[in-house]
């Protein structure tokens, strides 16, 4: 892709608050680490207005990399955001098949993150809710596979 045209990758997980806003700010880290021309967001398959900021375990494990979450708020993917992403991953299956079922025409462009990064299945599990030491391994796995997504995803 060319300059203009920045390869769009859609990060989507349960409620944006949690695993898909890490994988937002990671990949944005990373596009601008290597001057990459690809551009990162992210979104909820199931969003909570009750419940749209990012969860505070993720907020202090990403604030000691020098990440601010605490501005974030929670996005719906919809029909437009299926239509102008090059790339949706999905944190589980269960993601995945709700994206495809909801978007049909985007089917050639919705993956598990893990199934596109390592062509491996492999779920990255919900931490809503849980103790600070299990958020920690998930963002070990992110940080795994949104680096492996993003580079595979922006190669020529």
């Amino acid at each position: 892709m060319d300059a203009a045209n920045p390869v769009r990758i859609a990060f989507v997980c349960t409620g944006n608050t949690g695993r898909s806003v890490v994988a937002e700010v990671l990949a944005r880290e990373i596009i601008g680490k290597h001057q990459l021309n690809a551009r990162a967001r992210s979104y909820a398959v199931n969003l909570d207005p009750n419940n749209a900021r990012a969860e505070a375990h993720f907020v202090t494990l990403l604030r000691r990399r020098g990440i601010d979450l605490s501005p974030h708020i929670a996005t719906q993917f919809g029909a437009r955001d299926a239509a102008s992403s090059d790339l949706i991953l999905t944190m589980t299956h269960t993601h995945k098949a709700w994206a495809i079922a909801h978007f049909p025409g985007a089917r050639d462009r919705i993956f598990g993150i893990a199934e596109y990064a390592t062509g491996q299945p492999e779920d990255v599990p919900d931490a809503f809710g849980r103790p600070m030491d299990f958020c920690k391994t998930i963002l070990r796995q992110l940080d795994r596979l949104v680096g492996a997504a993003v580079l595979k995803a922006v190669k020529p």
